[in-house]
């Protein structure tokens, strides 16, 4: 276990490129963006559904070999060879033949309302979580973190431990508050057990979802404990998160999903409507990490996101205030977390097919409108209900994706995959739905409330059709932060197949 975290090498992070989801910051783009940083930035890959990013790259043949690869250096052998008995296919499957899925979840229960996942759902989510840190890792010594969202939290604990065998840097994990994760992280390093509170529909009652690495591992290696970095929308997540080693400060302008407005507002586009209560207040955040620094005997630090690809000295300077003394001092952020501009490189985990049509609506200035004197990027909508997970979602407004209204009322509504799905109490046991599935499932069947189903739409299936693994008749949908500045910029001066080097270079030196 590492005692001590060298906390210092937190500092040399100017940038971390952002892990975004599902897949599109896979394994690739993590290592490419960790060597060329050479220490300085902190490739990260998503956490998301990877399980299931797995099982249907072995399903398409896993040409590279490279998934194959990591699975021979997995510590369960036995596992590794029952994931490649049961998905792999030699030349990959028929295109029109839809995937054979990772097992949907379901949930043992104890007397305590303690959960536990099936014990072969658990050796997948830990193989799969492990395979993808273990290739953004091979063949160099940077850096390399995991990105996680905190609403999904079933196939949590597994999943860090599967990233911890792997010997990832950082666990990064936003879209809610993990309290208490450093102590998982304490525990994971010495083979203990682990628990998280999880919410169960409209019950009171308190439940908890349970991890213990040995019932996996009959010797639990000794692992190496990984930084912690809470992301958050304002000051109030280092509050609410006073255990992190850092944070990231995201504005609401980043892409993917951002925390709800306070004022629960919409603006005349129907867009959430954001004001100064809901952005950083350096003073406040200030205090709270005095208070946090004289808890946990550090000064943790910081980097700010959402909109910060040219602003990296802006982000270093416009600090917060601290007194020693008599002495005042300003203490900016580290660096910027950045994550359309990596979206878009040609490393990135997009399908090429989708990222030239992607690009096609990004450098169109047609759709700019000029408001108060400034651009505003109509291409990009965030929008409040597309994401069951209740969280606003920005979403780049290409045609043929679920963007489109046509598109979204074709679809057959389905949960096949469940990583968004809310748990809830089905007599005396615990199950899934989800306000995308079929409606009357949700509400007859599963006593769900029908204004829970307007416009939501199905993240699980379309992040990971963005990766060209979708099922046979799904379509994508493509998040995107709402400024498309920097990414103009870049492919005005290097064309559109751009990679990690131009991206890292113009966040260092913005033109």
């Amino acid at each position: 276990m590492r005692n001590m975290l060298h906390r210092d090498k937190l500092l040399e992070w100017i940038i971390i490129q952002a892990g975004m989801g599902a897949g599109v910051s896979d394994y690739n783009l993590a290592r490419k963006s960790s060597i060329v940083g050479n220490g300085k930035v902190l490739g990260v890959v998503s956490g998301v559904a990877l399980n299931e990013i797995m099982v249907r790259r072995l399903q398409n043949g896993d040409p590279s070999g490279k998934i194959r690869h990591a699975l021979s250096k997995f510590p369960d052998q036995e596992t590794a060879r029952e994931i490649i008995d049961k998905y792999f296919i030699e030349g990959g499957k028929p295109s029109e033949k839809r995937y054979h899925s990772s097992p949907f979840p379901g949930f043992n229960q104890d007397s305590d309302r303690v959960l536990t996942l099936n014990k072969d759902l658990e050796k997948l989510i830990i193989a799969a979580n492990f395979v993808e840190v273990f290739l953004a890792k091979e063949g160099h010594d940077n850096p390399i973190g995991i990105n996680y969202l905190y609403k999904i939290q079933w196939p949590f604990l597994p999943s860090v431990y599967g990233a911890m065998l792997a010997g990832v840097d950082a666990t990064l994990i936003g879209a809610g508050f993990p309290c208490r994760f450093s102590k998982v992280l304490d525990g994971f390093s010495v083979g203990e057990s682990a628990t998280i509170q999880i919410p169960v529909g409209e019950t009171k009652e308190t439940y908890f979802m349970k991890f213990d690495p040995k019932n996996i591992f009959e010797n639990c290696p000794e692992l190496d404990r990984p930084f912690f970095i809470g992301i958050e929308g304002n000051h109030l997540g280092a509050k609410a998160v006073p255990d992190a080693d850092g944070y990231v400060g995201e504005k609401d302008i980043g892409g993917g999903h951002s925390a709800p407005c306070r004022s629960g507002e919409l603006t005349s586009r129907g867009e959430p409507e954001y004001g100064p209560k809901d952005a950083m207040d350096l003073e406040k955040f200030s205090r709270i990490l005095d208070k946090n620094e004289q808890a946990n005997g550090y000064r943790q630090q910081f980097w700010r996101a959402g909109g910060y690809a040219d602003k990296l000295k802006q982000a270093q300077e416009e600090g917060v205030v601290r007194v020693q003394g008599d002495v005042v001092i300003v203490q900016g952020a580290v660096g910027v977390q950045v994550g359309s501009l990596f979206e878009w490189c040609r490393q990135s985990g997009l399908s090429p097919e989708l990222r030239e049509r992607g690009l096609n609506i990004i450098m169109d200035e047609t759709l700019d409108e000029i408001v108060d004197g400034k651009i505003v990027y109509r291409a990009v909508f965030k929008d409040p209900r597309v994401s069951t997970s209740g969280f606003p979602f920005n979403v780049l407004q290409v045609p043929e994706t679920l963007s489109e209204r046509s598109v979204y009322d074709a679809r057959t509504r389905r949960c096949d995959l469940g990583y968004l799905a809310e748990l809830y109490l089905d007599g005396d046991k615990i199950n899934l739905r989800c306000p995308g599935e079929i409606k009357e499932v949700y509400i007859n069947k599963k006593r769900g409330k029908i204004e829970d189903t307007i416009r939501r739409g199905c993240l699980c299936n379309s992040l990971i059709t963005n990766l060209g693994l979708g099922s046979f008749g799904e379509m994508p949908l493509i998040t995107q932060g709402s400024d498309l500045s920097s990414i103009r910029a870049v492919i005005k001066k290097h064309g559109r197949d751009y990679g990690v080097e131009e991206a890292i270079d113009y966040i260092l030196n913005p033109y």
